[in-house]
């Protein structure tokens, strides 16, 4: 229920299309990333996630799309790891699972960073950890969901813990919230489809439609050479 169609993947992962999703969609335009400056994410030997059946997986395979980003505004540079993962079905735990993919992000850098040390002598060749001062770039998920029926899931891990609502922030004190990004694509508002342009905006448009025959004509014939 939650695999989305290869050719959403394919296109996802255009570097336009990836940028246009983080600075409008994540970000709400506040901030400007380059097409042409994403990296893809090197995933080799990348941390692996045990799963229900004993299986387990990458996360280069987890993760439907996923490249290193430079994000600009006014004031600063940034370098971040942005992910996406396409869903098709609502995924009732998704908060956790989006800081799960996180996670382990943080672990394979710090694995990484540690490997490299110890190569150097800067650790003890059995030693744990990273050097005093390690830094490790953030990391982003964002949902992509392309149900015919609105999201109706959690969108975050505070919307599923066991907590009277007039104890959540006492809690946030020693239990923090994790909140996911979604965009719920197919049921997204005119105008926020037009903070988007081209391919990106003719796709919104064609999943917000794709029921209306009349209307899909029309964003095909809007937009005739995305198709």
């Amino acid at each position: 229920m939650g695999d989305i169609d290869m050719n959403v993947k394919n296109f996802l992962k255009i570097d336009s299309v990836f940028a246009q999703l983080f600075s409008q969609g994540v970000y709400g335009g506040q901030v400007e990333i380059d097409p042409a400056k994403l990296q893809e994410m090197d995933t080799v030997n990348q941390e692996v996630l045990l799963l229900e059946n004993g299986e387990q997986k990458s996360l280069e395979r987890l993760r439907d799309a996923e490249k290193v980003a430079m994000i600009f505004d006014d004031k600063i540079a940034l370098q971040v790891l942005m992910g996406i993962e396409g869903q098709t079905g609502v995924h009732y735990y998704m908060p956790v699972r989006c800081m799960e993919l996180d996670a382990l992000t943080y672990s394979y850098q710090c694995r990484k960073v540690s490997e490299k040390a110890k190569e150097n002598k800067e650790l003890k060749k059995y030693a744990d950890g990273v050097p005093k001062g390690t830094k490790i770039l953030p990391t982003v998920t964002l949902v992509f969901y392309t149900g015919s029926k609105p999201w109706d899931g959690p969108e975050s891990v505070y919307d599923m813990l066991d907590i009277p609502e007039d104890m959540k922030d006492w809690m946030k004190r020693t239990t923090p919230d994790y909140r996911m990004n979604l965009i719920d694509a197919r049921h997204m508002p005119e105008e926020e489809i037009d903070r988007f342009d081209g391919d990106m905006k003719a796709f919104l448009l064609m999943l917000k439609d794709r029921f209306d025959r009349e209307k899909l004509k029309s964003v095909v014939a809007m937009h005739r050479e995305t198709w």
